[in-house]
């Protein structure tokens, strides 16, 4: 899973079936792919901890 930010809940649900999730991802999506593929994205470990406007993204 590839996104800009997202729950705990939901980053250990994928955890717990063993789907990676790489979080803070910004920019165009076909980018953020190739970069993917190429083993150059990171995750920032960027986890919204409640339900505000605060957590753009998700």
């Amino acid at each position: 899973i590839i996104a800009g930010g997202m729950g705990a809940r939901a980053v250990q649900i994928f955890n717990d079936n063993n789907i990676e999730v790489i979080l803070g991802v910004t920019g165009p999506v076909d980018a953020a792919a190739q970069d993917f593929i190429a083993g150059k994205l990171k995750s920032t470990g960027s986890v919204c901890t409640h339900h505000d406007h605060e957590c753009a993204g998700h």
